[in-house]
């Protein structure tokens, strides 16, 4: 089981690396058809690096893939945060929501405080990997369970 799974990791991270790269619009096509169809097996972990973000992700997960159709997608944000650490002094944020750790990750701004929330253990999981590979920087997390997510 652990052969396949591996198996199935390297596979899901090749298509989405060949999506990332792909200029031509057949072989997206095709592509995006390889990975609807993986993910009806197997929806693995992949760790890709894109736009100098290196970010871990369920195989389903799209964030780089809307990155490359818009590129400013999940960016303005980091110039909002920025303009609020300039004029202010600091920044205090609340993500709730917080998927994987993405917003951290894109918003960049050092020496600033973030409250991320997030139900679902899985992507949670994957916040603190994702702000130590993009940042090496430690985090404290704190779990609490309600149940649900």
């Amino acid at each position: 089981i652990f052969k396949r799974l591996e198996m199935f990791k390297i596979l899901a991270t090749l298509i989405y690396e060949g999506i990332l790269a792909s200029q031509s619009k057949f072989v997206l096509r095709c592509l995006l058809k390889l990975r609807i169809l993986l993910l009806k097996f197997a929806n693995p972990v992949i760790t890709l690096k894109y736009n100098s973000f290196t970010l871990s992700f369920p195989f389903s997960h799209t964030i780089f893939y809307y990155q490359k159709l818009y590129p400013q997608y999940d960016m303005q944000l980091h110039k909002i945060a920025k303009y609020i650490k300039d004029t202010f002094g600091n920044l205090n944020m609340i993500d709730v929501g917080a998927n994987i750790g993405d917003t951290v990750v894109f918003t960049n701004i050092k020496n600033a405080s973030y409250l991320l929330i997030e139900g679902e253990k899985s992507y949670a999981n994957l916040i603190s990997k994702n702000i130590y590979a993009n940042y090496n920087q430690k985090i404290s997390i704190k779990e609490a369970s309600m149940g649900g997510g």
